[in-house]
């Protein structure tokens, strides 16, 4: 997995600090993340896979895991040629002292806002959510979050027909600049949705609902994997540091 996860990860982190146990894809089409504590790159293995009982109850598991990895190397040669603009969900800044959160910055594009924006407005009219609510929601999806706080949120982010929408994966745009000099420029690590095939010439909605429901398992994994690892944990939260138990 360390193909193009540069070779001082230690150095790495420390530019972007926050981004251990989240997924990375390189170059390759491989799924992995920077392990915290040791600081080293490992390829997801899955678990699940040496579950016996897991398997059993879910038989299709393996066959829509199989499909993931190979829409990965789709994404990964997409991404190296010329990232779509709505694969591309953003790309992230080197943690600094402009913010209150000490890690580093996710920034969302354009497009990624106006489609939470509608999400919001179809739940408010669908009466999912009460004005006030979604809008406190959409303030909190603002362009410009931290790392754990704008991956998670975007990881956990429903549509009003509650559909996920997103998941999140990082991806380092290689031949670009000394990260340590991107303070003030666009970063070469970038912020890419595993989930961008499903919405593209209404194939989700070619797919059985069987299939459907099984892809919504194969997610459901991935998120169980980011929170077992400690990747999203809303107790580190800024906001619920000094929170009154």
């Amino acid at each position: 997995m360390s193909e193009d996860i540069p070779r001082n990860i230690s150095r790495f982190v420390h530019i972007f600090k926050g981004v251990e146990d989240f997924y990375f894809v390189n170059k390759a089409g491989e799924l992995g993340y920077i392990k915290s504590g040791n600081l080293r790159s490992v390829k997801e293995t899955f678990p699940q896979l040496k579950d016996r009982a897991f398997l059993n109850a879910n038989p299709n598991f393996m066959r829509e895991l199989e499909d993931l990895l190979r829409e990965l190397g789709e994404i990964s040669t997409a991404c190296l040629r010329s990232p779509p603009y709505d694969l591309e969900l953003g790309y992230v800044l080197p943690a600094g002292d402009q913010h209150q959160w000490r890690t580093s910055t996710l920034v969302l594009h354009k497009h990624v806002l106006e489609a939470l924006k509608a999400d919001y407005d179809a739940m408010i009219e669908k009466g999912v959510k009460e004005l006030i609510e979604a809008e406190r929601d959409l303030a909190r999806l603002s362009g410009v979050r931290s790392i754990h706080q704008g991956l998670d949120d975007l990881t956990n982010h429903k549509d009003a027909f509650g559909r996920y929408r997103y998941f999140p994966a990082l991806y380092v745009i290689p031949e670009q600049p000394d990260p340590a000099e991107l303070h003030h420029s666009k970063s070469n690590l970038r912020v890419i949705n595993l989930r961008w095939r499903e919405g593209k010439s209404g194939q989700q909605d070619q797919k059985s609902a069987s299939e459907k429901q099984t892809r919504e398992l194969l997610f459901s994994v991935l998120r169980e994997n980011l929170t077992q690892r400690g990747a999203i944990d809303r107790t580190q939260r800024l906001e619920n540091r000094y929170s009154i138990v």
